[in-house]
């Protein structure tokens, strides 16, 4: 089987303007959690490489790196139906603060469906989920750095006849201010009910 063609997006960026603070503002105990060693041109698997469905598929690997600010981040979409979107948030937050405003699996009630405010640790909206069917994509604009699929989930791999995958899109981007930033799946079920998310820290400490 012939392989699967890689398209490659390099992305450079800077922030122009700080998100604008909630009104109340509430500061937590967090320490920096971009204060880690840094790696060189990581790759952050958008889903497992070896597994194209199931709940491995369903996960980014690894779901947090730190690079040192100006270096770049290879993003390789394993498996069919992700997309990538990235988010400035605080320096403290954590998954924890995320996985509070999506399903977690155990609450009867929580509909994937439903309209929801997706917040960092110091209360600053990041992602307004609106209400709608699972198919639904998760592409909110204010503040995104990064959308990559939008017209169409992208589907980075093919199995071949021996069961082994081949390389996919890969999105390359390089990350030209310091702080935390949010890797969102932009498939809004694998977003809010499998948690396919991680983080990207930007360091300037050697």
């Amino acid at each position: 089987m012939k392989p699967v063609s890689t398209f490659v997006l390099v992305v450079s960026f800077a922030i122009l303007a700080a998100l604008p603070l909630a009104g109340n503002q509430q500061q937590t105990s967090q320490s920096d959690l971009t204060d880690q060693p840094a790696l060189v041109d990581p790759t952050v698997e958008f889903g497992h490489p070896d597994v194209l469905l199931g709940a491995a598929n369903l996960t980014m690997v690894p779901d947090e790196v730190t690079i040192m600010k100006g270096d770049r981040v290879n993003f390789r979409v394993n498996g069919p139906g992700h997309g990538i979107a990235i988010y400035p948030v605080s320096k403290n937050t954590t998954r924890e603060h995320i996985g509070q405003y999506l399903c977690d699996g155990a609450t009867p009630d929580c509909s994937p469906t439903q309209r929801r405010e997706i917040r960092d640790a110091d209360e600053r909206v990041v992602i307004i989920v609106e209400e709608g069917g699972q198919a639904i994509r998760i592409d909110y604009e204010p503040g995104q750095i990064l959308s990559a699929g939008t017209g169409a989930f992208l589907i980075g791999t093919a199995r071949t006849a021996t069961g082994t995958t081949t390389p996919g899109t890969v999105v390359r981007v390089r990350f030209e201010e310091d702080g935390r930033y949010l890797i969102v799946c932009m498939n809004r079920a694998h977003m809010v009910n499998d948690w396919m998310f991680g983080f990207v820290n930007v360091t300037t400490a050697r």
